[in-house]
């Protein structure tokens, strides 16, 4: 599950794509992402500093690229 945590989180930072790279981990609290089903959450500060949970719908962002997860621009999930 770790690997996979940590490949979703990778692919999410990439997708946000206004976030520095690394700025995931300094501005979101690693003990509350989670995955379920295909929404990541996570409690993450704003710009202000206030703490919000957030959620990204994986496969608007996502897809499974024969085997490989890519960022997927137009939401379909699949190739």
């Amino acid at each position: 599950m770790k690997l996979t945590l940590t490949c979703l989180l990778t692919a999410a930072v990439y997708v946000a794509g206004a976030i520095a790279e690394g700025e995931f981990l300094n501005t979101c609290d690693i003990k509350s992402v989670k995955v379920s089903g295909k929404t990541l959450t996570a409690k993450c500060k704003n710009i202000l500093g206030q703490e919000k949970c957030n959620k990204l719908e994986l496969n608007k962002c996502l897809k499974n690229l024969y085997g490989t997860i890519a960022v997927d621009p137009v939401g379909a999930g699949y190739v």
